[in-house]
C-alpha cells in the first residue's frame, strides 16, 4: 500500500491479484494478470520472487537510456548534500561504502536511506508536506515469502527487523534540484524540532 496526501491524494494498494488505484477523483481496480508490468511491480513489492536475473526477466524487461556515470555522479552529489545538511542532527545518514578507498564509483545511491526516530510519524508527515518517502524493504529479507523455506522466525536477525521499522528512503533521483533538497531537509528538521 502506498498513499500520498499532497499535492494530491493518491492511493495504490495491492489486493490479492489486483491493483487498486484511488486518485481522489477516480478509482480503478486492475487485474494483475492482464497487466504484466503491474504484476512485476506487485511481485517485487510482495517479494514472491527470488532476485535472480532469469526469473525476473520472465516478468519484465527494462531499457535504460541516458548517461549512467552522470546519473551516478548527481546522486553522489545529492547524497553529500544530505550528509552535510543532517550532520549533527538526530537523522542517521547512510555510510558511503568504499569512498575512502579511492574508488570512482564508490556508491551510486540508488536509494538514500536514513534511520529515523519516530519513523511512523515521519512517514505520515512527509507526504502531507508533498515529499514521497519510500520504504523499499517493508519486510525483512528473512521473512519474505521467497525465502520462507529457510525457516527463519520473526525474532531472527534483530538488526534486520530494526531496519525495517526505522528506515525510509528520501528522494535522490539525478534530476533533483537544490531547492527540492532544501525543502526535504527543512521539513525533516522541522519535524524533529517540533515533536
Amino acid at each position: 500500500k502506498k498513499e500520498t496526501r499532497q499535492p494530491v491524494h493518491s492511493l495504490f494498494e495491492i489486493r490479492g491479484d489486483e491493483l487498486y488505484i484511488d486518485t481522489g477523483s477516480e478509482q480503478r481496480t486492475l487485474p494483475l494478470d492482464r497487466h504484466p508490468l503491474l504484476r512485476a511491480f506487485a511481485e517485487s513489492y510482495r517479494a514472491l520472487l527470488a532476485g535472480d536475473g532469469a526469473t525476473l526477466a520472465t516478468h519484465f524487461q527494462a531499457t535504460l537510456d541516458g548517461h549512467l556515470d552522470d546519473w551516478s555522479a548527481k546522486r553522489r552529489e545529492h547524497a553529500a548534500y544530505y550528509d552535510r545538511a543532517f550532520e549533527g542532527s538526530i537523522v542517521q545518514t547512510p555510510a558511503a561504502v568504499y569512498r575512502e578507498r579511492g574508488v570512482t564509483n564508490y556508491h551510486i545511491y540508488n536509494q538514500y536511506v536514513i534511520r529515523a526516530q519516530a519513523p511512523d510519524k515521519l512517514r505520515a508527515y512527509l507526504p502531507e508536506q508533498g515529499i514521497g518517502p519510500e520504504i523499499y524493504y517493508p519486510i525483512a529479507l528473512h521473512r519474505q515469502e521467497c525465502f520462507a523455506d529457510l525457516g527463519y522466525g520473526e525474532r531472527d536477525f534483530p538488526a534486520s527487523r530494526k531496519a525495517v521499522l526505522t528506515t525510509l528512503a528520501l528522494p535522490i533521483f539525478p534530476e533533483l534540484e537544490s531547492a527540492q533538497q532544501d525543502y526535504v531537509v527543512e521539513k525533516i528538521l522541522t519535524f524533529y524540532n517540533t515533536t
